[in-house]
């Protein structure tokens, strides 16, 4: 449900700014999630994000063959607010004015008395999914915490009755817990389901509790699977296993009876589960999503300056045909040739002209400026700056290329094997004061961005190679199968700006085939 493939942690640059993570998303993406703390007591914030790319010139990427444009096209981008740190007590507390459940109750008869108010409509609509995210999350933590001890206690959680009963005692609480979020939701059915209450909300409500009911569902049966991955710890946690077998029953039978076409079988495609869950997803999740305006930068300053080429290379123009004026007749044929040599060089000049004002303004100016906006709230919280750009390897600063080749073993890693460098910047700009006027409970900033490598993968060799061998033991040459991969180093900078700015770079290595990400690696 949204996790990591085999996430990995980047390190913290600040204890209370910024925090990362790198995993592989399908077989030819991989992410990068980063966290963006909001300080409510400053006006602003700034985080700046780095990211050098070293490729493999046998892959044949240069800034012929993958332009500027290629990349944006390869890197998908979102943003969105952090789901809040309530916690779940908090949210079933009836007197807290910041749960969901509080707000709907309260929003609920308003928008009765007055059905057709599109504002309490969408207020309402906000609360139950903001619920659905709130539940989600809880529940997501509890049980990553809880299977990362299964997989690393196992064998001493057997031998240890206190830590096996401090375990079973977790599993009791978590299904007690979830047990009443879901009674409470579930409770407001009567109220959401009214005939006077307005269709998008009926749907709403529907929408958010099947996407509970799978959310609960999916996380149970991750936790289900640590348990069972031992024989001892399924047969000592046998009775904490059938409360979780019967939440899981509990909760295939409420989508059945609720007619949700959210139902796996076991002999058809499912094609239509897989599509109904990624929607409810995003139906369920889009009350955190912010949007993204994206356009060029200095657009206008670039206008401006191929207007100034144009007239220089009009004024060239003119000028050579008045010289021809005065020493040739006019209509002749040397004075018909000048003019048309003065009129090809005319439109090189204004591509010359153009091309170095462009140029110099790069070095300024970065290729897009996207406002990061609210839609629901209808603000922008703000701003984010991204440039690309390949980089000669001697224009790479001394920390890139240490991090680079920090596990080099000789020459043969850092001179022998050529790559091309490739530099993407992002510059995030956000407004505190406006977030937090906004949003009462919303802050913090999610930014994930997705990398698509099959642009890199094109001029892969096979994936396997055909090697031949001799083998002692059967006296006779063998052939033997060898994985052909290649190695994308990915060097990152993250940097929260402030008074004391201080930058954390960390290196990753994606290793690839000609068919998939086979797997990513931190180096240290």
């Amino acid at each position: 449900m949204g996790q990591l493939q085999r996430a990995v942690q980047l390190p913290r640059t600040d204890e209370e700014t910024i925090d990362g993570r790198v995993g592989i998303h399908d077989n030819n993406q991989f992410e990068v999630k980063l966290d963006y703390r909001v300080d409510p007591n400053e006006r602003q914030s700034r985080y700046h994000v780095e990211a050098w790319f070293f490729v493999p010139k046998s892959l044949g990427i240069n800034p012929f063959s993958y332009r500027r444009e290629q990349f944006y096209a390869d890197v998908h981008s979102y943003i969105r607010f952090k789901t809040p740190s309530i916690p779940l007590v908090a949210v079933l507390d009836a007197d807290n004015a910041a749960s969901p459940l509080t707000r709907i109750q309260r929003i609920g008869p308003e928008l009765l008395r007055r059905p057709t108010s599109r504002r309490r409509q969408g207020r309402l609509r906000r609360e139950l999914r903001m619920f659905g995210c709130l539940l989600r999350a809880h529940l997501r933590d509890r049980v990553t915490d809880m299977r990362a001890r299964l997989t690393s206690e196992a064998s001493e959680l057997v031998q240890q009755p206190v830590r096996l009963g401090d375990l079973q005692s977790g599993i009791a609480t978590l299904l007690g817990e979830l047990e009443e979020a879901i009674g409470r939701y579930r409770g407001l059915r009567s109220l959401c389901l009214r005939p006077e209450m307005p269709t998008r909300v009926q749907d709403a409500y529907r929408y958010v509790d099947e996407y509970l009911s799978l959310v609960v569902e999916w996380y149970l049966t991750l936790l289900l699977e640590a348990i069972d991955r031992e024989a001892p710890v399924r047969s000592a946690l046998q009775e904490s296993r059938a409360r979780i077998v019967e939440r899981i029953l509990d909760e295939r039978n409420h989508r059945r009876g609720a007619g949700y076409p959210s139902l796996l079988e076991p002999d058809a495609p499912n094609e239509e589960f897989v599509y109904r869950m990624g929607v409810l997803k995003k139906f369920v999740m889009s009350v955190l999503f912010l949007e993204m305006d994206k356009e060029q930068e200095g657009r206008g300053l670039l206008h401006f300056f191929a207007a100034i080429a144009a007239a220089i290379a009009m004024l060239v123009s003119i000028l050579a045909l008045m010289w021809s004026s005065s020493r040739w007749a006019t209509f002749s044929a040397p004075w018909i040739v000048a003019g048309v040599i003065s009129y090809a060089f005319k439109d090189r000049i204004k591509d010359w002209v153009r091309h170095y004002f462009a140029g110099k303004l790069g070095r300024w100016l970065s290729d897009y400026n996207t406002r990061i906006r609210d839609p629901e709230k209808e603000g922008t919280v703000g701003r984010c700056r991204e440039s690309f750009a390949y980089v000669d390897p001697d224009r790479v600063p001394r920390r890139v290329l240490s991090c680079r080749h920090s596990d080099a073993h000789g020459t043969l890693e850092t001179e022998e094997k050529p790559e091309v460098i490739m530099r993407y910047v992002k510059r995030v700009r956000l407004s505190n004061k406006v977030i937090g006027q906004l949003h009462g409970r919303l802050g913090d900033i999610n930014d994930i961005m997705r990398f698509t490598v099959s642009s890199f993968q094109a001029r892969m060799d096979d994936p396997v190679r055909k090697i031949r061998s001799y083998s002692p033991e059967s006296d006779r040459v063998e052939l033997l199968t060898c994985p052909k991969v290649y190695h994308v180093n990915i060097v990152f900078e993250l940097r929260a700006a402030g008074d004391d700015e201080r930058t954390t770079i960390q290196r990753f290595r994606v290793v690839l085939d000609r068919d998939r990400i086979r797997r990513l690696e931190r180096v240290v």
